[in-house]
């Protein structure tokens, strides 16, 4: 009998892109609930009508959109991957995905090359069908081939494929998803709600009949900020290498040991996204949740969320992220001796703020890249070099005039000005949780929007600040020196009462500001360059954060 061992691996690529095509949330709730069941029940239906059960099949990766299984006949992969390939084409059109079959000696060989061949699988064209002629209606919001013409009582819209599968019953009601992260409601109290709309601008869209049959995200006054919130587990790499080597040594374990180690991680998403959703909870309107999940796969999660919640939500879901994983890792540690498992994982998130009627496609692209950001900056930090762990932060910018779905330009090009050195108008990235030298934290950040919020200390100083530093550091430092003037009662007679500039200035100093009494800046901070918090402090009071 052979001993050769063979290996699926199968991912969904370009899932941002699935998700977020077309610009509306609907349709992105309906992308979400396809992705969600690819590796649940899709994956179930397709086993179950070739009569396989997961005792003939090794899974060593299951759910987040993709999965590896390994066996010891060909043909049985074999002919699972024809009709898995042929099954996702048709249930979920537009969905680009990856592929690869390998074989090998051992468990471990056949998954790494299986895993090789998939990475090279990336490279290939899969072209967008139907192809579009010169005369085809096209869907206006994707640019893709309309196929369908949907009718409403007033107006009509031409839909593709991968839109009218969105659509879908199955998949439009958003159950899957939501159900993993919603928080359990007591006393008997109605089910809560997730909104499907950022805004009601075409007739179909609006409620009916008084039902709540396309719930829009409740906001706060005005204000229709929302949040494009994007979290990535740290250190991940570094973990499956560790993995990947104990499965060179212990080849038939490494398939369990892979699952658990996902599953377990999965897990903690999950339940650090519960805490986190409970925070939205006091702010529903009608049992309409001020938010909706995007994704949530592997140590990836993807939430919208109401501008002036984002920062909290975000918070708590990071710290729990660390408890929650490491509970996880205790018990994999447990079941795997032989393995170097860390205390806990941390994790990095990046937030975009956007007007809900800008595409917030572009907004997860940015939300992406804050969070790419922010792991960049901790990773030079001395604590993240000596002990080989990087913290949890977060980075945040609020979209303006200008797009970009690079923070590296934005920061250049619009946090910046020029100067020997230059300076910049923001502290990001700011940690989470415990202290940690030269990293910023959060939650002086918003101890500090809060005191800046109060009427007595003028925060209209504060944005003229702003303004001067672009023009001129000279002016900037007399406007600053005024502002103090108007809060010391030393200098002043119509100062207000209490202890106002010695809180301000604590409040920098916590933030490293050495000299408040000078210039609300780092002088020398661990990057290498000067900065202010003033610009995100701005920020947060824009977006209602403090108020």
């Amino acid at each position: 009998m052979s001993s050769t061992r063979y290996a699926y691996a199968f991912s969904a690529s370009g899932i941002r892109a699935f998700l977020v095509a077309g610009g509306k949330l609907r349709d992105t709730v309906g992308a979400s609930e396809m992705v969600e069941s690819l590796a649940t029940d899709l994956l179930d239906a397709v086993l179950n009508s070739l009569n396989y059960e997961e005792p003939q099949l090794q899974f060593s990766r299951r759910g987040g959109g993709a999965f590896t299984v390994v066996s010891s006949d060909r043909i049985q992969l074999e002919r699972l991957r024809n009709l898995w390939s042929l099954t996702v084409r048709q249930v979920l059109p537009g969905l680009a995905f990856q592929q690869g079959f390998g074989e090998g000696d051992d468990e471990y060989q056949a998954i790494a090359n299986a895993m090789k061949r998939a990475e090279r699988d990336q490279n290939s064209v899969q072209p967008h069908i139907p192809q579009a002629g010169p005369l085809t209606e096209r869907n206006p919001r994707t640019g893709w081939p309309a196929t369908t013409l949907k009718k409403y009582d007033v107006g009509h819209e031409f839909l593709d494929p991968a839109t009218k599968a969105k659509r879908h019953a199955d998949f439009s009601r958003g159950a899957r998803l939501y159900d993993r992260v919603t928080p359990q409601r007591g006393n008997g109290g109605n089910p809560w709600i997730w909104p499907v709309l950022l805004y009601a601008d075409e007739a179909h869209e609006a409620d009916v009949a008084g039902r709540k049959t396309n719930p829009i995200l409740p906001y706060k006054g005005e204000n229709h900020y929302v949040a494009a919130i994007h979290a990535d587990g740290n250190g991940m790499g570094g973990i499956l290498a560790e993995l990947a080597r104990n499965g060179r040594s212990a080849p038939g374990e490494y398939p369990g040991l892979m699952k658990d180690f996902s599953e377990k991680v999965s897990l903690a998403v999950q339940d650090a996204a519960r805490e986190a959703v409970a925070v939205l909870t006091p702010e529903a309107v009608d049992d309409v949740l001020p938010g909706r999940p995007i994704l949530l796969g592997g140590d990836d999660f993807s939430m919208i969320v109401r501008a002036d919640l984002a920062l909290e939500f975000t918070r708590v879901f990071l710290q729990a992220f660390e408890t929650q994983s490491g509970e996880a890792l205790r018990c994999l540690a447990e079941k795997h001796p032989a393995i170097q498992f860390p205390q806990r994982l941390t994790a990095c998130a990046g937030i975009a703020f956007f007007k809900a009627r800008q595409p917030f496609g572009l907004a997860f692209e940015l939300a992406d890249s804050l969070c790419k950001y922010a792991k960049k900056r901790v990773r030079k930090l001395p604590v993240s070099k000596e002990n080989n762990r990087v913290p949890s932060a977060v980075a945040f910018h609020r979209i303006g005039s200008s797009v970009f779905h690079d923070y590296e330009n934005i920061l250049s090009s619009e946090m910046t000005v020029a100067g020997d050195p230059p300076m910049r108008l923001t502290l990001q990235p700011y940690g989470v949780g415990e202290k940690v030298q030269g990293l910023p934290g959060l939650a002086d950040l918003m101890e500090l929007a809060r005191f800046m919020n109060l009427k007595e200390v003028r925060s209209g100083h504060a944005r003229q600040l702003l303004t001067l530093l672009r023009l001129s550091r000279a002016e900037a430092r007399k406007r600053y020196d005024r502002w103090r003037e108007n809060l010391d009662p030393t200098r002043n007679k119509k100062a207000p009462k209490g202890e106002v500039l010695n809180r301000f200035d604590a409040h920098l100093k916590k933030l490293g500001c050495k000299e408040p009494q000078n210039f609300p800046e780092l002088v020398d901070d661990v990057y290498g360059d000067r900065a202010t918090p003033l610009g995100d402090v701005m920020a947060l009071l824009a977006m209602g954060a403090e108020a």
